[in-house]
């Protein structure tokens, strides 16, 4: 005789199963499935008179449970000569690497070798689609096959009594959603046709893949001991990342390797101790290296004014990589590396705030313009590669023309609220910007709807209260970027210097040397 496909899953969602996306089915009641979010649906052509049905005792008991505790399908799927396309898709799961599906399935054992059957099972990671499309070649959003028995139509190529199949997923990231399709697909099938029987499908599971441990780079430090730079031919220089551990899975013990240290060519790029050790790293904590990396960059000839190395380093917390960018400094014979601005300047040339005043000098105590001032604070704002909207044809201030390199800097400035000139209809961009000017300057560029609290009690003794610049520059010592020029003064007046500069920027804008 022929027989009914018979697809059979336990359902049991409890609470616990819920949070974990856990899914049995056991096909009790075939009628309650749609109810719990199952798809059902026949696109066979001829469209027979059954689809998806509670199994029947009388042609084989189900696998487990009560002897009809199953769900079939048949080969009146179809009507006369068919090709039978009957789905029986579950409810949407994550379908991350890792996931599995496990399931029970057979065909009657009568007559075995006559009438072949055929089962699929297809995936869709399109959420919760259902799309099957319409005719019965049709596969819709269930493009993937996890699972084809017999697709050749064998006599004996189906199973004859329950027979576990176990699938795993694989290539998709976290965070993917979609069904499983179990799709019972015989060609040349139906009543008429010279396939197609009876088959089961029995204690359906599906088991989201288990949580994988990850991290985000969050930091990076360099020679924490020194200055806080990598300089050429300095020998071992620490270098120290952070991480943050982005899973829900406890990592006993983080450890990482670093490799690919490279930069460009005529220096060498050596790594001195290429492990390190982070120790704990439980389910959103943040661990910084306790036994770090050393490497060294030697070069006899500087390749760049700018130069920039970088380092892959793995940690173990599932394979997490960060490819880190290694400045190296001494960019400027003028700025040594004992200077208490050195870290600063170098911060503004990686940041490609300034490249100096020539190839190889900064000039540091050389006044910093009203022009050039615009320029700094817009790219430490908006970041590298930021360019402000060309000037009119009429100039917003009469000493800076349309065709001044810095007339959109200056222009973009005033748009912003930040600078409204220095009387009589001018800017004054090569006046030399002062220290109470240059706080509007960085607060307001940070901020443009900054105003900050009136000063009570000044923080200088040079700045009264009633001077329009005493609450920015309260606001910049309160934040501790700036601690005066001394003797409990600020020295409102005083010209900024280049190498000034590179503090008030650096440290209103957060700018750091290392890190993402």
């Amino acid at each position: 005789m022929r027989s009914t496909v018979l697809l059979v899953v336990a359902c049991l969602l409890t609470p616990a199963a819920v949070q974990s996306q856990s899914l049995a089915e056991g096909f009790d009641n075939v009628g309650a499935l749609p109810g719990r979010g199952w798809v059902l649906q026949n696109n066979s052509q001829p469209i027979g008179t059954t689809g998806w049905f509670q199994g029947d005792p009388s042609v084989f008991a189900a696998h487990d449970g009560d002897p009809n505790a199953y769900i079939g399908a048949d080969f009146d799927n179809g009507s006369g000569r068919a090709t039978i396309s009957n789905w029986l898709l579950t409810p949407t799961v994550p379908l991350a690497s890792g996931a599995t599906v496990t399931f029970w399935t057979r065909k009657t054992s009568t007559n075995p070798g006559f009438y072949p059957d055929r089962l699929q099972v297809r995936m869709s990671t399109a959420g919760s689609s259902a799309d099957v499309g319409t005719t019965a070649t049709d596969v819709g959003a269930f493009t993937r096959v996890l699972l084809d028995i017999n697709p050749t139509y064998a006599g004996s190529g189906y199973p004859i009594a329950w027979t576990r199949f176990d699938i795993t997923i694989g290539g998709l990231p976290p965070g993917t959603a979609g069904r499983i399709g179990f799709r019972y697909f015989v060609e040349n099938g139906g009543p008429q046709g010279l396939r197609s029987n009876f088959i089961g499908l029995d204690s359906f599971e599906f088991t989201e893949a288990p949580p994988v441990a990850s991290a985000s780079a969050m930091s990076l430090a360099v020679d924490i001991a020194g200055n806080g730079v990598l300089q050429p031919n300095e020998p071992g220089v620490t270098v120290v990342p952070t991480w943050q551990n982005t899973s829900p899975v406890n990592v006993a013990s983080l450890t990482g390797t670093v490799r690919a240290f490279a930069g460009p060519a005529g220096a060498t790029y050596a790594i001195n101790d290429g492990d390190a050790t982070y120790g704990p790293f439980p389910a959103g904590a943040i661990a910084t290296c306790s036994e770090c990396y050393l490497v060294t960059v030697s070069a006899a000839t500087r390749p760049a004014t700018h130069w920039d190395a970088t380092a892959l380093e793995t940690v173990t917390a599932g394979s997490s990589e960060k490819a880190w960018t290694l400045h190296v400094g001494d960019s400027f014979s003028d700025v040594t590396d004992s200077s208490p601005f050195y870290r600063f300047v170098e911060t503004l040339l990686h940041k490609a705030i300034t490249g100096g005043c020539s190839a190889t000098q900064y000039c540091p105590a050389a006044a910093t313009s009203r022009a050039q001032m615009a320029v700094f604070v817009l790219v430490a704002r908006q970041g590298a590669g930021y360019t402000p909207p060309a000037c009119g044809a009429t100039p917003l201030f009469a000493d800076v023309p349309s065709s001044s390199p810095y007339c959109p800097w200056i222009e973009e400035l005033a748009r912003r609220g930040v600078v409204g000139g220095c009387g009589g209809g001018d800017y004054c961009p090569a006046s030399p910007v002062t220290r109470e000017q240059m706080a509007i300057f960085v607060l307001r560029t940070l901020d443009p709807g900054m105003t900050p609290p009136a000063c009570s009690a000044p923080a200088f003794d040079d700045v009264p209260a009633a001077s329009a610049f005493c609450r920015w520059i309260a606001e910049l010592a309160r934040r501790g970027i700036v601690s005066g020029c001394g003797g409990g003064n600020y020295c409102p007046r005083g010209t900024v210097t280049r190498e000034q500069m590179g503090v008030f920027i650096g440290a209103t804008f957060g700018l750091t040397l290392y890190g993402p």
